[in-house]
C-alpha cells in the first residue's frame, strides 16, 4: 500500500491523468466483475471492456463542468454500453455499473486528497458527486420564468 501512495503522491495529477487512470481501473473492474458474476465468457472480452472505460471516461472529461446533465449523461451511458456488451443482462450490468461509480467514488477519496495541484473542484463531475453527495440546483432567474412561460428559449 504504501508503493501505490508514493506514485499518487509523485505522479502529477490533472483533471486528464485522473480519468485515464480511472479508465484503466473501471477497465479491469468491468473484466472481473463480469468474470466473478460468471457472465458467458464470449461475452466478457478485453476489447468489450476496453469499448466501455475508453468513451465513457472521455465523456466523463468532457461534460465534467455540465452539472446534472453531465452526471446524468455519463452514468447513463456507462449503464448503456455494459449492458451492450452483456448482451441485455441487466443484473450482471447493475453490478457492473455499480463497482465502476465505486471506482470512481475510491479514486477520488484517495487520490484527490493526496495529489498536489488537484482539487475535486477541477475533477468535477460523477467523482465530484460521488464523495460530496450532489450538486446545487441553479436558481431560475425571472427572465428564465418568463421565457417559459412565453414558450420561447435562449
Amino acid at each position: 500500500m504504501m508503493m501505490v501512495a508514493e506514485v499518487v503522491s509523485s505522479f502529477t495529477w490533472t483533471p486528464l491523468t485522473f480519468y485515464a487512470a480511472a479508465a484503466l481501473v473501471q477497465l479491469i473492474v468491468i473484466l472481473l466483475s463480469f468474470r466473478f458474476t460468471q457472465l458467458n465468457p464470449d461475452y466478457n472480452t478485453f476489447a468489450g471492456a476496453l469499448v466501455v472505460a475508453v468513451p465513457v471516461n472521455v465523456l466523463a472529461y468532457f461534460t465534467r463542468d455540465f452539472g446534472v446533465t453531465g452526471v446524468l449523461i455519463v452514468g447513463a451511458t456507462l449503464f448503456g454500453l455494459l449492458v451492450g456488451i452483456a448482451r441485455g443482462d441487466v443484473f450482471r450490468t447493475a453490478v457492473a455499473w455499480m463497482l465502476c461509480l465505486a471506482t470512481y467514488w475510491g479514486m477520488a477519496s484517495y487520490v484527490v486528497p493526496k495529489a498536489d495541484g488537484l482539487s475535486l473542484e477541477q475533477v468535477g463531475g460523477m467523482p465530484r458527486v460521488l464523495v460530496q453527495g450532489g450538486l446545487e440546483a441553479e436558481p431560475f432567474t425571472e427572465s428564465d420564468v418568463d421565457n417559459l412561460s412565453k414558450g420561447k428559449s435562449d
